[in-house]
């Protein structure tokens, strides 16, 4: 099963999930569910971290700070997966 909690995993899964579609081994109604559940996945890991990120940046002073450098740093992970931020 591929890794969904990175973009590159997610990218792997929907190359896959495409050349089964391609290869008949998988129905269409089946892809699209799949492929609905891959869309979800970049939304709720890359898209919602980034506009809470601009939410944050546009906030001044608070509680608010201390959420933002833990989103920030789930983001940058997003694309590579963790060992990206130390590399």
């Amino acid at each position: 099963m591929a890794d969904l909690s990175t973009l590159k995993g997610i990218s792997d899964a929907r190359t896959a999930l495409y050349n089964q579609l391609e290869s008949g081994s998988l129905p269409e109604q089946r892809a699209n569910i799949m492929e609905r559940i891959l869309r979800g996945q970049t939304t709720l890991k890359g898209e919602l971290p980034i506009k809470f990120i601009k939410l944050m940046a546009s906030y001044k002073g608070g509680k608010l700070e201390a959420y933002a450098a833990a989103t920030a740093s789930e983001v940058a992970a997003f694309p590579e997966g963790p060992k990206a931020i130390t590399e």
